[in-house]
């Protein structure tokens, strides 16, 4: 219809009329380019959104995993400390034999928080970190994902002292109570017999006792795992901002 009555118009040398078509088809054109960029606009907010309630949602399931680990890692740290004051005090290892022999087996063990990173990565290998606006919230989450990277350094270091000190504990514990402890949450009682056997034992085993304090300090895992922790809930924080909701950590 435009370019029927454009033509007639230029026909009919009606200047007029063919800069109001002309006019009517740019504006047209700008309408268009106009919708076509809010539209893309609007999917960019969508995308950025669901991405951020993602993200969040994935930050909760790290603060758990995050706090477990430390609560072991303090627990075995404990277990190091009671087993260098069982050498020098006996009276600990009768009174909680159970937990003289499970310190034995289980002091060294560590638990890594599970870091969930798909939303991050999956922004990040398809190119749409820019979709985030708050340049702030986006140098955050790059800074958060890798403070992760770098503590798989330290955990081959970790994986090292454990073996070791699995190594060098070989023949304390017998064969029927380390296929006991398999089972972390076993709680039968063993005997003040079982624990003082164990006891001399170990203190026959001088390599051993001497990794004892390397082994369980687990120092290094619970600040480390502090500073996830923190940077865990600052992130969500600063996310819940972003999406209207509560902050939880203030």
């Amino acid at each position: 219809m435009i370019l029927r009555n454009l033509a007639k118009a230029l026909r009919e040398q009606n200047w007029f009329t063919v800069v109001l078509e002309i006019l009517i088809v740019v504006v047209g054109i700008f309408i268009g380019l106009q919708a076509d960029a809010w539209n893309e606009v609007r999917k960019d907010r969508l995308s950025e959104h669901r991405y951020l309630e993602r993200i969040h949602d994935e930050l909760a399931l790290d603060i758990e995993s995050i706090e477990e680990s430390i609560r072991i890692a303090e627990s075995r740290r404990d277990m190091g400390r009671l087993l260098l004051r069982a050498l020098d005090d006996p009276e600990i290892v009768r009174a909680d034999p159970s937990a003289f022999l499970r310190a034995i087996e289980q002091a060294s063990y560590t638990l890594s928080p599970t870091i969930s990173d798909h939303t991050f990565d999956e922004i990040k290998f398809a190119g749409n970190l820019a979709i985030i606006r708050d340049e702030e919230l986006r140098s955050g989450l790059s800074a958060y994902y890798k403070l992760i990277e770098r503590y798989e350094q330290w955990a081959y270091v970790r994986a090292h002292a454990q073996n070791t000190y699995n190594d060098r504990q070989l023949g304390i514990l017998t064969a029927m109570q380390k296929n006991k402890f398999l089972d972390f949450d076993y709680t039968d009682e063993f005997t003040v017999a079982d624990a003082t056997q164990a006891l001399e034992r170990m203190r026959e085993k001088a390599d051993f006792v001497a990794h004892i304090p390397q082994a369980s300090s687990h120092g290094y895992a619970i600040v480390t795992y502090r500073d996830w922790l923190e940077a865990a809930q600052d992130l969500r924080d600063r996310i819940s901002v972003a999406l209207g909701l509560p902050q939880e950590h203030c």
